[in-house]
């Protein structure tokens, strides 16, 4: 059966509003799940834009000093005395006798990432010893404990386990699996929602459940700011920012289907986390193959009228492919 490309009718009814009382609905014919949007603007919860603390000189120092605590215990020594500047506010520090090992902080909010080095991993076989799937929430609060880093576990979720693997050829055509290492990501909560962005700890640990990896970015908030209905986006606004961007990035798909329109926090990784709208969107894109590929969109409204935070498509200038796509983005001059 020949697949083909699905156009964008432009009926009225199919590409417009249909507005009933209060509630706004999108009727569409060839996008599924728009019927998302018509929540939005339903929540019954007190939004807040929050602001993470900037490290002191003397909670930096401690940070560089963590860095040499893990590498010691993953048999690593860090130059402590030759960091490299990566950013004006990140820097590293690496080991000369384990290249894949680094040690990396951002001045600005504390937030780091350590990593042990691959050498130990690098054999033709499993790492033995490795840790259950089912220990691995407790083993990494415990590790997080013994570091000195403290959590709030109501603020706390398990967002994903898993494990890093390696693959090679076995000589026949196929491949051989050999377990490497284990992972657990840890996602926050603030006042009920779920912090998208930036906000994340991703640990990975190997023999006998010894740190291998871990990305720490999880800033200590400072203070908070109660936003008022006139500092927020109407409803109908955020739908109508929504549509256009569904709508241009399904122009090329088969099919699509909008499955997440939920409200959030969005961590923008520089010192803010504010409310916005993130939606998904699932695109069946004919690439040449047998099959149609899903391809996922993904992409934030900001709730706010003036948004504090730096979200994703600040970093892209207002101009965008005119097919579609989402491979061809346009830096603004700030960025380049």
């Amino acid at each position: 059966m020949k697949l083909h490309n699905i156009t964008m009718k432009k009926i009225a009814l199919a590409a417009s509003a249909i507005v009933l009382g209060s509630v706004t609905t999108f009727v569409h014919a060839d996008i599924k799940g728009l019927e998302l949007l018509d929540r939005i603007g339903q929540e019954k919860v007190e939004l807040k834009t929050y602001y993470a603390a900037t490290p002191t000189a003397a909670e930096l120092s401690a940070r560089n000093k963590l860095g040499s605590v893990m590498g010691r215990a993953s048999g690593v020594a860090f130059a402590q005395d030759k960091p490299l500047r990566l950013s004006e506010t990140r820097i590293a520090f690496t080991s000369a006798s384990e290249p894949s090992a680094t040690f990396e902080v951002d001045s600005r909010t504390g937030n780091f990432l350590f990593n042990g080095g691959l050498m130990k991993y690098s054999k033709d076989s499993s790492t033995p010893d490795l840790p259950q799937d089912i220990d691995l929430p407790a083993l990494a609060g415990r590790t997080l404990e013994q570091f000195g880093l403290k959590i709030d576990p109501a603020e706390t979720f398990v967002a994903h386990i898993g494990g890093l693997n390696m693959s090679i050829a076995d000589g026949s055509g196929k491949s051989e699996i050999f377990e490497k290492l284990k992972t657990v990501r840890l996602g926050r909560t603030l006042d009920g929602l779920k912090v998208e962005g930036d906000a994340r700890i991703v640990m990975q640990l190997g023999e006998q459940a010894e740190l291998a990896a871990l990305v720490y970015q999880w800033p200590r908030l400072e203070k908070s700011v109660r936003l008022s209905s006139d500092m927020l986006q109407k409803p109908d606004s955020i739908r109508a920012s929504a549509k256009r961007e569904i709508e241009v990035m399904a122009k090329k798909a088969l099919g699509a289907e909008l499955t997440r329109a939920e409200l959030v926090l969005y961590d923008d990784g520089q010192g803010v986390v504010e409310p916005a709208y993130y939606f998904v969107l699932e695109r069946q894109m004919d690439l040449g193959d047998v099959e149609p590929v899903m391809i996922p969109y993904d992409f934030y409204v900001p709730a706010t009228l003036k948004p504090a935070a730096l979200f994703p498509q600040m970093e892209v200038a207002p101009k965008r492919p005119a097919d579609g796509s989402d491979t061809l983005a346009v830096r603004s001059a700030s960025n380049s």
